[in-house]
């Protein structure tokens, strides 16, 4: 499989399960947001990557998954925990019925990697530890199933990883509108 140079890379933030204790839609209604727990986990992970990698975030929260966003994607970046689990795998299942690429970090697969044998690149760890590794893992044509392990104190500081992409997030849906504005 050839692969972009410059992916369009899509993170998709899964869905927590209803019954789980993230599941905070009676507050988010009378905060007046769409849901509270905003992807900053994958907006991280954004800012991580090289500038000239086009992005887009899909939160399935509080919008559905559309075929043009898989049209549009050469890699599909997924994170989360383990309520968001269920719906992780059926976002891969979609993905890979597509012949795109998945990448899964977050807490869920760096406590259960065996879970997640599927996808190509599994991270267990922090993103800021295996970033330059995972890009030239990209670059490298001839991969099979990846697993990128940090090591453990090597996270970079906090100035040197590119900071939030907080552009990607849809302000109307998550009630953290303050993050990468000034107090007025």
């Amino acid at each position: 499989m050839t692969r972009a140079t410059r992916p369009n890379v899509l993170f998709i933030h899964p869905r927590f399960n209803p019954n789980a204790y993230w599941n905070y839609h009676e507050t988010c209604a009378v905060a007046g947001a769409r849901y509270s727990a905003a992807p900053l986990g994958l907006i991280t992970v954004a800012g991580l990557l090289p500038a000239d990698w086009p992005v887009r975030l899909v939160d399935r929260n509080v919008e559905d998954l559309r075929d043009e966003d898989l049209t549009w994607a050469d890699l599909v970046m997924v994170g989360g925990m383990m309520p968001q689990q269920q719906d992780a795998k059926r976002v891969i299942a979609i993905a890979q019925a597509r012949h795109k690429p998945v990448v899964m970090g977050g807490p869920d697969v760096t406590a259960s990697p065996a879970v997640y044998q599927e996808v190509e690149f599994r991270v267990l760890g922090e993103a800021e530890e295996i970033m330059a590794g995972f890009i030239a893992a990209w670059g490298n044509e001839c991969w099979t199933r990846e697993v990128l392990h940090g090591q453990k104190g090597s996270t970079p500081p906090h100035e040197e990883t590119g900071g939030h992409s907080i552009r990607l997030l849809d302000h109307r849906h998550h009630p953290i509108r303050h993050l990468g504005r000034s107090q007025d």
